[in-house]
């Protein structure tokens, strides 16, 4: 799987990068559910919906 993180505002880094990355890395090592990676930002949303339709 591939996450997008949304790294283009510095002022942002804990809230866009930091945290979703934390959240995500903990689900793996613990054998939870892994998110959806289009459900982590808007950006990744869109970046990936428009990757599965080409």
């Amino acid at each position: 799987m591939t996450y997008i993180l949304d790294a283009s505002r510095v002022d942002e880094w804990d809230q866009n990068v930091l945290i979703p990355a934390q959240n995500i890395l903990s689900a793996f090592l613990n054998y939870d559910h892994l998110p959806s990676p289009k459900s982590i930002s808007s950006i990744a949303d869109s970046i990936l919906s428009e990757l599965q339709v080409k």
